[in-house]
């Protein structure tokens, strides 16, 4: 039970990992997320036009891997990911609302905060934390970017092939403007401005994915342009070569854990009743500031006190043991911090640190008292000397008082 919370626990906390690939996939199953639509989720969440028809090209008719491919590229923050929120349980209900997927949008927000809530409450049996998944060797975006770019670069060039061609038809502006109009009307108002055939052309073109070019194909065929055939079927024969190759690819090569992670572990001394998830969302704030960003909550326990353990990347080792030893003052005030480790360091540990205060205590009171004593064998012995002077003229006294009794005995 402690690890099923402890992975949905991760799954809600930002970002997402692409470790957390198959969480996602069954959180978008158990909320209705309809898979045909995976092409409008993939540019919702930020991937690029030209990424999103590549992946319908490789995997063409298998719904099911088109959108597991897409989510590892998001998961993987591609193209323009970041700039959508980032690879974020947050960011993941955005893209469904604005898809007008309210119904599993709504779902995967009660799960959220099912999920959080029974974090913070829940019993734990015990406080061994599982083993942080460790990296292995990444397949390098660069090892099979140059057969995307290879894709883009065809179909640029086929567009650039056929403006000339088309232009030099017997087909007028205004033919091929209605022609259009009727074909995808939705196209009309943007069509209503065009004033040439590449303008015209521009305009169709956004109709196009890398691996469907149907309405440029109607275009030659209505309009009858012959010498642009061959140059369409050259270019669906090397997206179909390349396709193939970057299929096999990604199949022998499977994106692995991109990231090196240190573990974070909080012990605090709180109870789990007056505490919430937002709290838990601050005292990573005061603890890393800016870098809180790059933490991952894994899971909470709860037994004489709250453990919270999280992960975050190895390569800020340095910048997150900093900000935490500047911020220990507040993380010691204000969230009852019992213990902290980064790694394999121990920033904080409040039981250390009162084992050491308690040393120089004692230190400086046996200091005192060797102080102490030195004074009170200093006055010991002026007292001793005086005594000694003291006895001796009482002895003086004694002896003078005996010679005048013996004195007054003397007839």
């Amino acid at each position: 039970m402690a690890t099923k919370t402890s992975s949905s626990l991760s799954l809600f906390s930002s970002p997402l990992t692409i470790d957390q690939l198959i969480d996602v996939l069954d959180l978008l199953k158990r909320c209705g997320f309809p898979q045909t639509k995976w092409y409008e989720l993939g540019l919702k969440l930020g991937l690029h036009k030209d990424t999103v028809d590549i992946l319908e090209a490789v995997f063409s008719g298998d719904v099911s891997r088109c959108l597991t491919e897409c989510l590892s590229k998001w998961l993987c923050r591609a193209d323009n990911v970041d700039s959508k929120g980032g690879a974020t349980f947050d960011s993941l209900s955005d893209a469904l609302k604005s898809m007008n997927e309210n119904a599993a949008a709504d779902k995967l927000d009660q799960e959220s905060k099912i999920a959080l809530n029974k974090a913070v409450v829940r019993p734990v049996t015990s406080s061994i934390v599982n083993h942080l998944p460790t990296a292995n060797t990444p397949v390098s975006a660069s090892a099979h970017q140059s057969m995307f770019d290879e894709i883009r670069g065809n179909f640029i060039i086929l567009i650039d092939e056929l403006v000339p061609l088309i232009s030099q038809s017997k087909a007028s502006v205004d033919e091929m403007k209605s022609f259009l109009q009727r074909l995808y009307p939705e196209l009309s108002a943007e069509l209503s401005d065009a004033d040439s055939i590449e303008a015209v052309i521009n305009i169709a073109v956004k109709k196009c994915r890398i691996n469907n070019i149907s309405i440029i194909k109607t275009i030659v065929k209505r309009f009858k342009i012959n010498r642009a055939k061959h140059l369409i079927s050259e270019y669906e024969k090397e997206v179909k070569t390349v396709s193939g190759s970057l299929k096999d690819f990604l199949s022998q090569n499977q994106l692995e854990h991109f990231l090196i992670c240190e573990t974070i572990q909080f012990t605090l001394g709180w109870e789990p009743e007056e505490h919430s998830l937002d709290d838990i969302r601050n005292l990573l704030e005061e603890a890393f500031k800016e870098l809180n960003k790059r933490i991952i909550v894994r899971s909470i326990h709860r037994g004489n006190s709250i453990i919270i353990i999280c992960y975050g990347p190895h390569h800020l080792l340095a910048a997150l043991l900093l900000e935490a030893q500047d911020n220990l003052t507040v993380l010691m005030k204000e969230f009852s911090l019992i213990r902290l480790t980064v790694g394999h360091y121990t920033v904080y540990d409040k039981r250390i640190r009162y084992k050491v205060m308690n040393n120089e205590c004692l230190a400086e009171e046996i200091k005192l008292a060797d102080g102490e004593e030195q004074e009170l064998r200093t006055l010991l012995d002026y007292k001793e000397g005086s005594i000694f002077e003291q006895d001796k003229l009482l002895n003086i006294i004694k002896r003078r008082k005996e010679y005048i009794e013996r004195t007054l005995q003397i007839p």
